[in-house]
């Protein structure tokens, strides 16, 4: 069978568009595109016109309807493979805190949990909560910073950082669904991660660290996430140097409104090895770490 070229060009178009809204499956591309070829070969240039116009409205009323969906692709690119190999796996999600003492694990999580739930949590706190288990707090809390779990102000006892959270305020904002309390992550991917680790949806707000620009994000734990605006990404990595996440990681690990910010950004950061990172690669990165790190 011969297919008359605008059809064979339309074909082509409808699998390119079937291709590019992620949602739909390879196989139904590639359907899509041979059957409507083989339908413009049958009924000649009127059905070019005809069908052209149906598929069109068509396709775009298909990706309205799938645009959120196509947000939705989140996906681990071969660098973010490579990353997250590089990250001790008892680091990542469920096994988080995993090199802690059996008895001290449940002080972590706790500590985690409280905070996650907008309590403020201090040495003291702590300190009771490890008599409760029957185990030595100031011990514990020493291990949980050798790990670099938790860390504790010196001076004012209260706990400045539990990854993903911030006992301090900071630019990256998030608010679970529903929910009146406002939570502070350590960066961008820590932010991100959130909705995973308490398995709810959640709004994040932050800013670019260079133009101001306020940035916008929504993670569903199933993976759905949506963004504005939408040239948006997040820069991965960390100032050279042997320290906690906290001093080296955090300030680079930032949402930026474009790439030629974050790019700016590295320039005047000579210390900094970093790599860029589109939202749905870094929802990615955030999930693996912390999906279910306060455990079931």
């Amino acid at each position: 069978m011969t297919v008359p070229r605008g059809g064979a060009i339309l074909a082509g178009g409808a699998a390119g568009v079937a291709v590019v809204c992620c949602a739909v499956p390879g196989g139904l591309a590639a359907g899509a595109a041979f059957g409507l070829g083989a339908v413009l070969a049958a009924h000649g240039a009127w059905v070019v016109a005809t069908a052209s116009g149906a598929v069109a409205m068509g396709f775009v009323v298909v990706l309205r309807r799938r645009r959120e969906r196509c947000e939705a692709c989140v996906r681990a690119n071969p660098s973010i493979v490579r990353w997250l190999a590089a990250v001790s796996p008892t680091r990542l999600g469920e096994a988080r805190g995993s090199r802690l003492d059996e008895a001290e694990r449940p002080l972590y999580r706790w500590a985690l949990g409280e905070m996650a739930s907008g309590r403020r949590v201090d040495r003291a706190m702590l300190r009771r909560r490890a008599t409760e288990l029957g185990i030595d707090g100031d011990a514990a809390l020493q291990r949980m910073a050798d790990e670099d779990l938790l860390h504790v102000d010196e001076r004012s006892g209260r706990v400045r950082s539990a990854y993903p959270l911030s006992g301090d305020p900071t630019h990256h904002e998030v608010k679970p669904d529903g929910d009146a309390v406002t939570l502070y992550a350590m960066c961008a991917v820590d932010a991100l991660g959130i909705p995973f680790m308490l398995g709810r949806p959640a709004a994040i707000a932050s800013r670019d660290p260079l133009t101001g620009v306020a940035l916008h994000t929504h993670v569903r734990p199933d993976g759905h996430v949506s963004w504005q605006p939408r040239g948006m990404v997040v820069l991965l990595g960390a100032h050279r140097g042997s320290a906690p996440n906290e001093a080296l990681a955090c300030p680079v690990i930032n949402f930026f409104e474009s790439r030629a910010s974050a790019r700016r950004f590295l320039r005047e950061r000579r210390t900094v090895r970093a790599r860029l990172l589109s939202i749905p690669d870094a929802v990615a990165a955030g999930r693996a770490i912390f999906a279910r790190a306060l455990g079931d």
